[in-house]
């Protein structure tokens, strides 16, 4: 078993223990691997893929959108990588061989509203330095949610963007505590499951 497998089995089951999710979105969903996996444990949910720039996965039967998901609606630099997985609203430094587009941008409270979503259950958020403008964006929605699973950072990757302890505290603050951490010391990064408390 791949590691990304290991840690989508393990989101798989940290959903299953907290409820029975009817909507599951992946934000930041990459080629949508984990957004299919879910699909598969729970058939009956509505599981939407939001990705503006990656390849879909082969077989892929999740609704998908190539919407870019931020802090506000607005027009934002959007920096594409030529490493696939790394695209995202801020650029990073290690990486800087990249194209730059500008494209529309929408707090995920719009986008809930625009699709008809009332509530989500679970949703994973792995957006590349961006996950505290995602929660910016989701005040009205972020109730509604049962688990994330999130990507963090606690050393600066991509320029301007915020890092894990200010996520951390906006996770909180919205009344969720953390379960699961898997941190990666070398890369600075890390993903972390937090439930509804």
């Amino acid at each position: 078993m791949t590691p990304h497998a290991q840690d989508t089995e393990i989101w798989v089951d940290w959903i299953r223990k907290v409820c029975d999710p009817s909507i599951y979105l992946d934000i930041g969903a990459g080629d949508g691997f984990d957004c299919g996996e879910v699909q598969k444990a729970f058939p009956g949910c509505r599981c939407i893929a939001i990705e503006p720039h990656e390849e879909w996965y082969e077989g892929l039967s999740v609704e998908m959108h190539r919407d870019v998901i931020g802090a506000a609606n607005d027009y934002r630099v959007f920096y594409v990588k030529q490493v696939a997985g790394i695209h995202g609203l801020y650029s990073r430094r290690d990486k800087p061989n990249e194209t730059v587009r500008a494209l529309p941008v929408r707090a995920l409270d719009h986008f809930c509203e625009r699709e008809g979503i009332k509530s989500i259950d679970a949703m994973k958020i792995d957006v590349e330095g961006a996950a505290w403008d995602v929660l910016a964006g989701a005040e009205g929605i972020i109730p509604t949610v049962q688990a994330i699973h999130v990507e963090t950072e606690w050393i600066t990757l991509f320029d301007e963007q915020r890092l894990e302890p200010e996520v951390f505290g906006l996770l909180s603050h919205y009344g969720m505590r953390k379960v699961w951490e898997n941190r990666v010391e070398d890369l600075g990064q890390g993903d972390s499951i937090w439930v509804r408390q």
